[in-house]
């Protein structure tokens, strides 16, 4: 299994960017809820969440986006998923989810939703 790891950056926009790598699961789904209510708790409400080096998402990990999703729009931002590895895209699409999310394939492109 791969480990688990968040890297935070911030844009010259603001925009708080999470790369995730490894097994996004019920184990470590709250390390990166923690790291979406750092972001928003500094003030940091445009958040991309790079998941291209994720290899696995369970229901767990899922649920944390979409509270995030939650969460970042209540503050009047968004959350973006940037390049979903093909395991996690299968997991967004066969539960449905994939249309509850933004979800782009360039960083440049997430920015049409922050004014959303």
């Amino acid at each position: 299994m791969a480990a688990f790891h968040v890297d935070v950056t911030h844009t010259e926009d603001e925009v708080a960017l999470l790369r995730v790598s490894g097994y996004l699961d019920l184990g470590t789904a709250p390390d990166l809820e923690d790291a979406v209510n750092r972001e928003l708790d500094d003030g940091y409400c445009d958040i991309v969440v790079d998941l291209s080096r994720v290899d696995y998402i369970s229901s767990a990990g899922v649920g944390v986006i979409i509270r995030g999703v939650q969460d970042a729009r209540e503050e009047g931002g968004n959350l973006v998923l940037l390049r979903p590895s093909k395991p996690v895209m299968n997991v967004l699409d066969t539960l449905g989810a994939s249309r509850l999310f933004r979800i782009v394939q360039i960083l440049s492109d997430a920015y049409r939703y922050f004014d959303e």
